[in-house]
């Protein structure tokens, strides 16, 4: 069942991808990143369209992956490689969306939330997109390279090259593009683990934790900590909780004790592997 979500989440995700990259960003002329960006500035040189292109460079690149960096991680790519320049061919021939020549601004933002999302979908996958992620990936295994550093690397020497060739604006465009793509990766990534942590200072804990663990089916830890002022021993509970039940248990503290401090902090993600932090059936 797991295989089967991971597959559909990479086979939309590279769809998502393919209506970014073909319907919106190639007819508005945005500069780009990554190997769809590197099969750009081809394009103008060979007469080959551009899916036709990033399906070359992804094949070298994923021969190089299978080589140099091993069987399994070359296969979690090979379904993006052969999948999204199929898409991107069938996407550069969908015209429903070339009003959006008329406002570059909006047509930017609309790009980066599908190609975002569309990235974002294959690495909840567990697939890989391809691409020069992959160089990263190698020249970190043999030479100690970041591989943040090598993909940055190389997406800024496509964009310049990009920049020399068309119009500054777009060029502009594509990076702010870019920008909003890598937001929407991560927006993904953490969709459904965004908690709050809670920690709760008061002279009445025990009711507190009682309370947090019976009534409202939150886990907690105790922390013993002094106040700074009088050096009174205190207990301090940390509960990590959905933002949806955030407000119940805030009133329920204050039900117990008016004179709780309470303070709430974000959590960008939160994982368990003993402990949930919804029931089950809610995860």
């Amino acid at each position: 069942m797991k295989q089967i979500k991971d597959t559909f989440f990479i086979v939309v995700g590279n769809m998502i991808c393919s209506l970014g990259i073909g319907t919106i960003a190639l007819r508005l002329g945005l500069s780009l990143g990554g190997v769809s960006g590197l099969a750009k500035l081809l394009h103008g040189i060979l007469p080959i369209s551009i899916s036709i292109l990033v399906l070359a460079v992804n094949l070298i690149i994923f021969a190089l992956a299978y080589f140099f960096v091993g069987k399994k991680f070359a296969m979690n790519s090979f379904l993006s490689v052969i999948l999204f320049p199929v898409f991107l061919e069938i996407a550069q021939n969908i015209t429903v969306l070339d009003c959006l020549k008329e406002d570059l601004l909006l047509g930017t933002l609309i790009g980066g939330i599908l190609l975002g999302s569309g990235s974002g979908l294959i690495l909840r996958g567990n697939g890989s997109s391809g691409g020069f992620d992959i160089i990263g990936v190698i020249l970190n295994k043999y030479f100690n390279i970041k591989t943040a550093s090598t993909m940055a690397l190389i997406d800024v020497f496509v964009l310049v090259f990009q920049i020399k060739i068309e119009n500054l604006m777009f060029s502009i465009y594509g990076v702010v593009m870019i920008f909003i793509t890598s937001y929407m990766v991560n927006l993904i990534l953490t969709k459904e683990n965004n908690e709050v942590k809670i920690m709760i200072f008061s002279k009445k804990e025990d009711e507190i934790q009682d309370m947090l663990l019976h009534e409202r089916d939150c886990g907690c830890s105790i922390l013993h900590g002094e106040t700074g002022y009088t050096k009174e021993k205190m207990r301090v509970i940390v509960s990590i909780m959905p933002y949806d039940k955030v407000n119940h248990v805030k009133q329920s503290i204050l039900a117990i004790d008016q004179d709780a401090f309470i303070v709430l902090e974000n959590v960008q993600a939160a994982y368990s592997g003993v402990h949930y932090l919804r029931k089950p059936e809610e995860m």
